[in-house]
C-alpha cells in the first residue's frame, strides 16, 4: 500500500509520508484528504506532518504505469494545487521520497490531540474553590504506553491557576486527566451568540509522548455552562 484517500474533512490534506518508527525497511504510506466537492470548507490545520493543505475546491488526477504513480490536484479553474509523484525500482521507493518519510506514530498522537473535547466549566472557579475539569483523549493504534500531559495554556496563566497534570495509558485505551483549576481574581462571564462564555479565557496546551515521540496541541476556550 503506497497511498491512502480519505474523505469526510472537507479540505485538502497531503501528508508527509509516513511509516513505523524502527522499521526502516517498511515502505512508507503518503495519506491524503480529499474532500472539496463542493459542500462548505472547514478551516485548515497547520501541522509540520501535512506536507500540503488548502481550504478550497478541488478535484485529484491519478496517472500510473509498473513503476510510477503520479498525483496531480486541481482546483475547478484547472490551476494546479499538488502535485506528488512515488516512483519504485525493484519494489522500492526513490530515496528523495524515502528521506520525506516521518514516524506514523508521531501521526497518530498529534491526531489524537487534535481530537480532545474541549471541556466546559460548570461552576466558577475562585481564589479559594477549585473546579474540577475532566480531558479526556484517546490514541488507536500506538504499541507503546502514552504519557499524556496538561497544563494552563500561557495565555490563561494571568487568570487562573492549575498543578500540570500528567498521566500514563497503555496502548489503545482512553487517558483521562483530572485537573483542578482556581482563580487569581473574579471570573465572570458573557455571552456570545446567546452562549454563555468565560470573559477570561481559559484553555490548556496538551502534550503526549510515546517510545520517544512527543507531539504537542492546546485546546479551545472552555466554555461554561451552569447547571
Amino acid at each position: 500500500m503506497d497511498v491512502v484517500l480519505t474523505g469526510h474533512s472537507h479540505v485538502y490534506e497531503r501528508f508527509v509520508p509516513l511509516r513505523r518508527a524502527g522499521d526502516p525497511g517498511a515502505q512508507p504510506i503518503t495519506f491524503i484528504t480529499t474532500g472539496g466537492g463542493g459542500a462548505p470548507l472547514y478551516d485548515i490545520t497547520e501541522h509540520p506532518l501535512l506536507a500540503k493543505t488548502a481550504k478550497v475546491l478541488h478535484y485529484c488526477l491519478f496517472t500510473a504505469d509498473a513503476k510510477t504513480l503520479r498525483i496531480q490536484t486541481f482546483t475547478p479553474d484547472g490551476k494546479v494545487l499538488d502535485a506528488l509523484t512515488i516512483s519504485k525500482k525493484d519494489g522500492q521507493c526513490d530515496e528523495a521520497y524515502l528521506a520525506q518519510a516521518q514516524p506514523m506514530e508521531a501521526a497518530i498522537l498529534a491526531q489524537g490531540l487534535m481530537r480532545v473535547k474541549t471541556p466546559v466549566l460548570k461552576a466558577l472557579p475562585t481564589r479559594q474553590q477549585a473546579v474540577p475539569l475532566v480531558v479526556r483523549a484517546t490514541f488507536p493504534g500506538l504499541r507503546a504506553m502514552v504519557t499524556f500531559s496538561v497544563r494552563l495554556a500561557d495565555a490563561s496563566a494571568k487568570a487562573y491557576r492549575m498543578d500540570p497534570v500528567t498521566v500514563r495509558v497503555e496502548p489503545g485505551k482512553e487517558v483521562k486527566a483530572v485537573l483542578e483549576i482556581r482563580a487569581r481574581g473574579e471570573v465572570t462571564t458573557g455571552r456570545v451568540d446567546g452562549r454563555p462564555v468565560l470573559r477570561q479565557p481559559l484553555r490548556f496546551t496538551l502534550s503526549a509522548e510515546s517510545d520517544g515521540i512527543r507531539e504537542t496541541g492546546e485546546t479551545g476556550d472552555v466554555g461554561y455552562r451552569k447547571p
